[in-house]
C-alpha cells in the first residue's frame, strides 16, 4: 500500500468484507444452507479453513482498495453518488458471476440470490467506507 489512507482503508475494507459476509451467511442465508447439508463442510471441517478463508478475504479487500484508490476516486470532482454508482455496479459483477452459480449447483434459486445480494450490498458498503476514509472532509 502506498501511504497511511491505503492502509487504513485496507484493513477497514477487510474487516467489513469479512464481518459482513459472516453476518450475511451465517445468519441470514443459513435457513437456506441447511436445506442442502450435503453440499457444505461441517463447522468442524471449516475451522480448517480458516487461514484460506482470511487470505481471500484480504485479497478481495485489497482489489477492492486498488480499484477504488487508482479508478474510481480519481475523478475530479468526486461525489458520492459517483461513488456509490461505481460500487454497485461492482457489487452487480460480481454478484452476477455468483448467481450464475445455481446453473451447475444443486441449490436454490433463493440461495444464489442471497449471494448476488451480498455482494451488491457489501460493494456499496466498500464504496461508503473508501468515500469516508479517502475523500469526504470532517
Amino acid at each position: 500500500m502506498k501511504d497511511k489512507k491505503s492502509l487504513l482503508s485496507l484493513v477497514a475494507v477487510f474487516l467489513f468484507i469479512y464481518a459482513f459476509d459472516f453476518f450475511w451467511h451465517g445468519s441470514l442465508l443459513k435457513p437456506l444452507y441447511d436445506q442442502t447439508p450435503q453440499l457444505w463442510r461441517n463447522d468442524g471441517e471449516i475451522v480448517r479453513y480458516i487461514s484460506f478463508c482470511l487470505v481471500i478475504h484480504l485479497v478481495y479487500a485489497m482489489i477492492f482498495v486498488k480499484l477504488f484508490r487508482d479508478f474510481i476516486l480519481t475523478k475530479n470532482p468526486i461525489s458520492l453518488k459517483y461513488v456509490l454508482s461505481a460500487g454497485l455496479l461492482v457489487g452487480e459483477l460480481v454478484g452476477i458471476l455468483e448467481l450464475a452459480v445455481v446453473i451447475y449447483l444443486p441449490i436454490s434459486e433463493f440461495l444464489a440470490i442471497g449471494w448476488f445480494f451480498n455482494r451488491v450490498f457489501q460493494a456499496l458498503g466498500v464504496a461508503l467506507i473508501m468515500y469516508y476514509l479517502n475523500v469526504k472532509k470532517a
